[in-house]
């Protein structure tokens, strides 16, 4: 049986958004090294990934960090170049411009998803999209797939002032969709911020693990449902 309400998260929820980064700034790295010929390959990407993964592992930096993500890459950018003992004079710039241009141009609706939301609002059910996020780089994914049609409102955290997992965003979209939290699902990929968030608020979350790992055995987030694609949230149902 169908909620009232769901809540969906958009990166890689409704979208391939995060997981084909890697693609991206491999393609984007070999571009700039192959143009400037500054450093090898190998050393540059792997000097990148190690100062990327630092830099999103804090929680505040990550946050100030997502509102403003070519800022965000091209301080990325600086700091490899600098860590390897190059000066930027200018690459960070280009680079970050090329990895935002290509990363939205290479990004796509996940199979299904399309359809699947389409046939929840047939069935009655109110949809709310909260994602985090910059205003400018969230809403140039809403506007290429169209976004808006399918849902009742959208919360973007540069816009609201708050994001996942914090409890105002998520009340803030009940109040909007004129639901309760029993009555409410939240879908998304990050455990903490579509899962653990919504859970102490009494919506049931569910964790979409499209890439397939498996809860980490060290979680503490238990899901109250685990799915690979947002589509299996109609299976099962009477049509």
């Amino acid at each position: 049986m169908l909620p009232k309400a769901i809540l969906f998260d958009m990166d890689d929820t409704i979208i391939l958004s995060g997981g084909i980064s890697n693609e991206i700034w491999d393609e984007v790295s070999r571009y700039f090294i192959d143009k400037y010929n500054l450093f090898e390959y190998e050393v540059f990407i792997s000097k990148l990934y190690s100062i990327r993964n630092w830099y999103w592992s804090e929680k505040q930096r990550h946050k100030i960090g997502r509102q403003d993500m070519l800022l965000a890459r091209r301080n990325l950018i600086k700091m490899t170049i600098e860590g390897l003992g190059g000066r930027d004079e200018g690459y960070s710039d280009e680079m970050a411009q090329l990895f935002q241009k290509r990363h939205l141009e290479s990004m796509k609706m996940f199979d299904k998803a399309q359809d699947t939301l389409v046939e929840l609002r047939k069935r009655g059910v109110r949809l709310a999209l909260v994602t985090n996020g910059g205003i400018c780089e969230q809403r140039a994914k809403i506007e290429k797939f169209q976004l808006e049609k399918f849902f009742d409102t959208i919360l973007v955290e540069g816009e609201t002032g708050f994001g996942k997992p914090e409890p105002e965003v998520y009340l803030l979209a009940l109040e909007r969709l004129g639901v309760k939290a029993e009555d409410t699902w939240m879908i998304g990929d990050n455990l903490e911020w579509d899962v653990e968030g919504p859970q102490k608020l009494g919506i049931l979350g569910i964790w979409n693990d499209y890439r397939n790992n498996g809860l980490p055995v060290d979680s503490t987030v238990i899901p109250d449902r685990t799915v690979r694609s947002v589509s299996e949230l109609l299976e099962g149902l009477e049509q």
